[in-house]
C-alpha cells in the first residue's frame, strides 16, 4: 500500500507541475509576453485551505456534532468552489477587458485555462485518493 501511495502522490505532483507549466507557458511564449496570469496561483494557494480547515475542525473538535460538521464541511467546500471559479474568471476578464486592448491573449487564456483544469484536477484527485483515515502520511 504504502508503494501505491508513493506512486500516485508522484503523479500528482507531476500534474501540478504540468499545470503550473502551462500557466508558465500562458505567461512567458514571445507572442503573449504578459506575467499578469500569474497571480491565479493565489488561488491554487487558497483553494485548498477551507477544505484542511474544515477536515481538521470535524475531526478534532469535541465540541462539534454531526450537523456542525456537515454545516463545516459544505462551507468549505462552498469557499474551495468560489476559489476554483476564481481562478478561470481571472484570465477570462484580463482576456476580455479593456475591449481595445485586453490585458492578456485569447492564446494566454487558453494556456492558463488548462494549467487551471490541470491543477485543480490534481488537488481533486489528492483529496478524493487521501480521504481515508487509515493514510500512512498522517494528512
Amino acid at each position: 500500500m504504502a508503494e501505491c501511495s508513493v506512486r500516485v502522490l508522484l503523479i500528482m505532483s507531476l500534474a501540478a507541475a504540468l499545470g503550473i507549466f502551462f500557466v508558465i507557458l500562458g505567461c512567458a511564449l514571445p507572442m503573449f509576453n504578459n506575467w499578469y496570469p500569474l497571480f491565479v496561483i493565489i488561488f491554487y494557494v487558497l483553494a485548498p485551505l477551507p477544505t484542511i480547515i474544515s477536515r481538521r475542525f470535524s475531526e478534532n473538535s469535541a465540541f462539534s456534532s454531526d450537523t456542525a460538521a456537515s454545516l463545516c464541511n459544505e462551507l468549505a467546500l462552498f469557499f474551495t468552489a468560489g476559489f476554483a471559479l476564481s481562478a478561470y474568471a481571472l484570465p477570462l476578464v484580463m482576456a476580455h477587458a479593456p475591449r481595445a486592448s485586453p490585458v492578456i491573449k485569447w492564446g494566454a487564456f487558453g494556456c492558463v485555462s488548462a494549467g487551471n483544469t490541470v491543477c485543480f484536477a490534481a488537488m481533486i484527485f489528492y483529496f478524493l485518493f487521501f480521504d481515508r483515515a487509515d493514510d500512512s502520511l498522517g494528512f
